[in-house]
């Protein structure tokens, strides 16, 4: 694998500072990201999601939860929209219709997580996957597709921020060379991470360990982070920021957007 091909990034080396220097200024044209997650249980990752996106410099947010949460929590997260639930809390096949509207609005859409493991809601988020909108999965929206990765892997303009339990379970149904191992040395992972990145069009975002590896267009760059066992949503959230607001440097721009946890 050429070097050429592969950055290294730290907080006192970025490697695109051109993109952090030319950062919207205007809330006007900083981009709509819609957040979509929650669950009856729970509503962390979207929340999580929407303050995260803000601190990123999103131009407008909206966020959508299933209607069991309405009750709950209208009144402490204002920012909510709802759409329509199923029995078990999760989102139900009725919501499509109010969550596509909501997805032509916006430039991004983020699957933030917490959905919950229910058949109808992953039905759903097929559904979701299945538009050609610019897209980043994170949390346990990924969960369904692990053991048959085709529809997110195969997919353009699309985001998956994973660890590497998650990657590793993708990877084992890819015809690739090296499939993730626990035991893999760093160089070999890039070299993993690469080959995904170059025979799929889904770009791979990688929170393993003390380093992020962003995979993208047959590039992968590397950003050293302070280890955090809850990174992942914070990251896909100014992810999602930062490639809306730069959607033809999508490299450029995933990588640029590390900055902020790296060391």
């Amino acid at each position: 694998m050429s070097e050429n091909n592969v950055k290294y990034q730290t907080k006192s080396n970025p490697l695109f500072e051109d993109l952090l220097w030319s950062r919207p200024e205007n809330k006007q044209h900083a981009g709509k990201l819609l957040i979509i997650g929650g669950n009856k249980f729970s509503f962390n990752s979207p929340a999580e999601a929407y303050n995260e996106a803000e601190r990123a410099g999103a131009g407008a947010i909206r966020v959508i939860l299933p209607d069991s949460l309405r009750t709950t929590i209208s009144k402490i997260f204002p920012a909510a929209d709802f759409a329509q639930s199923n029995p078990s809390g999760g989102f139900s096949n009725a919501a499509l219709a109010e969550i596509i509207e909501q997805m032509d609005w916006a430039n991004c859409t983020l699957l933030s997580g917490d959905f919950g493991h229910n058949s109808e809601t992953a039905v759903l988020i097929e559904k979701i996957v299945s538009t050609k909108s610019m897209l980043i999965l994170s949390g346990d929206s990924i969960d369904s597709f692990l053991l048959n990765p085709g529809s997110i892997i195969n997919r353009s303009n699309i985001l998956l921020t994973l660890n590497f339990q998650k990657l590793q379970k993708i990877s084992t149904h890819l015809k690739i060379e090296r499939p993730l191992t626990s035991m893999m040395p760093t160089q070999l992972l890039i070299e993993s991470v690469r080959e995904i990145n170059s025979k799929f069009p889904a770009f791979i975002e990688l929170v393993h360990e003390n380093r992020i590896y962003i995979g993208c267009n047959g590039m992968v760059s590397v950003t050293q982070i302070t280890k955090d066992a809850n990174l992942e949503n914070k990251v896909a959230a100014h992810s999602s920021v930062w490639w809306m607001q730069n959607p033809t440097k999508p490299f450029e721009a995933l990588t640029s957007s590390l900055i902020d946890f790296a060391v």
